[in-house]
């Protein structure tokens, strides 16, 4: 079910996705834009991102080792984490669970059977 899922979803993406974009952002006539309207990438919130990217870029091993902090430091949260907010694990992993729903299912068609 989860390979159909994930094909479905790759398909879609490379199918529907640029299909959409076309027609959303339709250029008109010639490749030209409408003429009442600025340019998008001049606003404050693009200039922002733009010049964060920049300095992201400049100092771009600063933002390597703050990316390797954060994640140590998320390991060393994730150690503090109460136990009671996990469920209890039966079994090895969600593979035996789901053999284990198998058997179930065959066990319930033969009881089944065996009232008839």
């Amino acid at each position: 079910m989860i390979l159909i899922a994930l094909s479905l979803s790759w398909i879609s993406s490379v199918t529907v996705t640029p299909l959409l974009s076309y027609l959303f952002f339709k250029p008109l006539g010639d490749g030209q834009t409408s003429p009442d309207r600025a340019d998008p990438y001049q606003g404050y919130f693009f200039r922002t991102y733009r010049n964060l990217l920049v300095l992201a870029l400049r100092y771009r091993w600063g933002v390597i080792v703050a990316a390797v902090a954060m994640f140590a430091l998320a390991i060393f949260g994730f150690t503090k984490v109460d136990q009671s907010f996990f469920p209890q694990r039966r079994g090895l992993s969600s593979w035996s669970t789901c053999s284990s729903l198998g058997h179930a299912h065959s066990r319930n068609r033969n009881v089944r059977r065996s009232r008839r």
